[in-house]
């Protein structure tokens, strides 16, 4: 089984002088933040294409042949294990493999990746060849964060808020429910989600919410109204304002 091993100081090994049909190939890795290698089962030497050998901050001026343990040495510790783990897999029993990991350049820059590898037989007498590529994720990683981050800071002000507040989506359904609305309307948010609102809070097919908040939706004008929630005998004020996914509404 292969095991990463500290960086090697030799310097790269450039292989054959790229073609049309590589410069091509180098333009698509670019444009989709995708590197691509190749491994020689037999050998153990990995192919790496010049985007993935920039990617991982190797200099070189087009594709570059190394030990497979300078690839995996790039991974953290704690991602070590089980990537080599999979490349073993995958050059030995031929199972392919998808991973999401990180890295560290030679620059010392951490990079998320997405590591995905197939086997190929190559003949009777050519052995097996792994191949597969690398996706830099880390836009994406960081979008991820800074998209959660929002969800938070935006589910702590919806609870902050001190009225009764639910928002629904274009067909009239909860999805979203405060702890003031779960007290007023003496329901839990489980009994609302993804329920219609003239469903659980109108007493007819035509009652107030369904004829006001159907306006809303059709509209896209806000509305103010009142309506009597026979379940808790209490007469609420509501008042409805669409915006893109839905419409917010305030008792």
């Amino acid at each position: 089984m292969p095991s990463a091993q500290p960086k090697s100081s030799q310097p790269l090994t450039l292989i054959r002088t790229p073609g049309p049909a590589d410069q091509l190939l180098s333009m698509v890795e670019r444009l989709t933040a995708v590197g691509t290698w190749s491994l020689d089962s037999p050998t153990g030497r990995l192919q790496v294409s010049q985007p993935l050998a920039e990617l991982l901050g190797w200099p070189a001026q087009g594709p570059v042949d190394v030990a497979l343990h300078r690839l995996l040495a790039c991974y953290v510790p704690e991602s070590q294990a089980t990537v080599t783990a999979a490349f073993d897999a995958c050059q030995h029993a031929a199972q392919s493999f998808d991973l999401q990991a990180q890295i560290v350049t030679s620059q010392g820059r951490h990079l998320w990746v997405r590591t995905v590898g197939s086997a190929i037989e190559e003949g009777p007498f050519a052995g097996t060849r792994a191949h597969g590529l690398l996706q830099d994720l880390t836009a994406q990683k960081q979008a991820e964060q800074a998209s959660l981050s929002v969800t938070m800071r935006l589910a702590t002000t919806l609870e902050s808020i001190t009225e009764a507040f639910v928002t629904l989506d274009r067909d009239g359904s909860f999805i979203y429910v405060n702890r003031e609305s779960e007290r007023l309307l003496s329901r839990d948010s489980s009994q609302l989600l993804g329920c219609k609102i003239w469903a659980e809070l109108d007493p007819g097919e035509n009652g107030p919410f369904h004829e006001e908040i159907r306006a809303v939706l059709s509209t896209g004008l806000n509305r103010e109204f009142e309506a009597f929630y026979e379940p808790a005998g209490k007469w609420l004020k509501v008042r409805a304002y669409p915006f893109e996914e839905g419409i917010a509404v305030y008792f």
